[in-house]
């Protein structure tokens, strides 16, 4: 598992309340105390990044640096 810090991502499950512009309003599942609600800026999750974008990266470092040892 793990370690939980400051900056890691989080999955939470809700249902849309309300949207106002790009603005909706989440009631989280099983939220403590019940029926806290959050609010989310809606729009596209970035394209993840593919295991050839992360070689080409390390490629294009490794040149940029000759004698590095890149590791990912």
């Amino acid at each position: 598992m793990a370690e939980h810090a400051v900056g890691n991502m989080v999955v939470l499950t809700g249902t849309i309340v309300e949207i106002d512009g790009g603005i909706a309003l989440v009631r989280v599942d099983k939220s403590f105390p019940a029926g806290g609600t959050i609010a989310v800026r809606l729009g596209k999750l970035p394209p993840a990044e593919t295991d050839e974008d992360k070689i080409r990266e390390a490629q294009a470092e490794a040149e940029a640096h000759p004698g590095r040892l890149i590791t990912r």
